[in-house]
């Protein structure tokens, strides 16, 4: 699965100072995921990743395509830890299904 992102590099004028910067493109979530979240990472299909990595592309259409929401069945949901909210936790464990107390 391949996630849309952006990327810059550029120098300011007046300092010369550098800043590179990124982000994930967020989309409108369709149907059954937004009930987790009203937003969601644009998913670029696998078709998609040579339209979306062409830095000179100028095709509009094709880029908008990489943006279209993906179908909600190719995703699945289970409920986890609430450690997965802290960024001290990590482990495999923070992904298993959460077994109420």
């Amino acid at each position: 699965m391949g996630l849309a992102g952006l990327w810059e590099s550029w120098r300011d004028p007046a300092s010369g100072d550098v800043t590179e910067s990124c982000t994930i493109v967020t989309i409108d979530a369709p149907g059954p995921l937004a009930r987790i979240h009203h937003r969601m990472p644009a998913v670029v299909p696998a078709g998609g990743f040579d339209a979306w990595l062409d830095a000179g592309s100028r095709d509009a259409a094709a880029l908008e395509r990489c943006l279209a929401a993906p179908d909600p069945a190719a995703f699945s949901s289970w409920p986890v830890s609430r450690r997965v909210n802290d960024p001290r936790h990590e482990g495999a464990e923070l992904v298993e299904p959460d077994r109420p107390a």
